[in-house]
């Protein structure tokens, strides 16, 4: 992949306030305090988080993948949820508020061995977190197998290769677009909820979106992967 197609590793900064993010503008003022703080207790950076939670569920605790079963603000595989002692069930019924606890646990965990040291690595350790310390270069997949074909919007040049660079560029990308403003973290929250374009509908279906962005866009496809975590 040519230097020009991906954005380089990002240095994360565990001090900064948090950014104006959409779904926490429109979360309540305690899910903004209790992120800045478990990433504060940890020397995390809470904008890496606050980009990762974005990215897999728009901030939405309620967020069902219909195809996978993933769950929740960073998309709770069962198997994954089981071993934190909770199930896909219970975070479903949980509000932002009581996930950030598990947020919190999973991170610690992932990065007990390797504190990150840049942003993409904060999606590295949702996405697949046995390849922390890993270079960018080092293959994933190739097109035509499980794991490309259902992660196939992260390959940003449509090489047909997925490295550990497109996994973490993802988030890269988000980080240095994140807002210019700085959240205010008494404002009310704004309506409506934070919802993810993928959440389960009450009859278990996905809603219309889901359909479009099935349809319309490739770069959908990664929503609906199996997670390896």
């Amino acid at each position: 992949m040519a230097s020009s197609d991906r954005i380089g590793p990002i240095a994360h900064a565990p001090m900064a306030e948090l950014a104006a993010w959409s779904w926490l503008t429109h979360s309540a003022p305690s899910v903004r305090s209790r992120l800045l703080e478990l990433a504060r207790a940890h020397g995390w950076d809470p904008n890496a988080i606050a980009a990762v939670i974005a990215h897999e569920s728009a901030g939405d605790p309620k967020a069902v993948n219909p195809h996978s079963g993933a769950t929740g603000l960073i998309q709770w595989m069962p198997a994954t949820a089981k071993a934190y002692g909770t199930s896909v069930d219970a975070l479903e019924r949980m509000s932002a508020l009581e996930q950030l606890d598990f947020v919190e646990r999973y991170f610690a965990s992932a990065f007990a061995s390797h504190p990150p040291a840049e942003v993409g690595e904060y999606y590295l350790a949702v996405f697949m977190p046995s390849l922390a310390g890993e270079p960018d270069e080092l293959r994933v997949a190739a097109k035509g197998s499980k794991v490309y074909d259902q992660n196939a919007g992260l390959d940003a040049n449509k090489d047909g290769v997925l490295d550990v660079g497109d996994v973490k560029q993802a988030i890269r990308r988000m980080y240095s677009g994140r807002p210019a403003a700085a959240l205010d973290m008494a404002s009310p929250a704004l309506s409506p909820a934070p919802r993810c374009p993928f959440r389960k509908a009450p009859g278990g279906k996905a809603g219309p979106l889901l359909a479009l962005l099935v349809a319309g866009s490739a770069g959908g496809l990664w929503w609906f992967r199996r997670r390896a975590h």
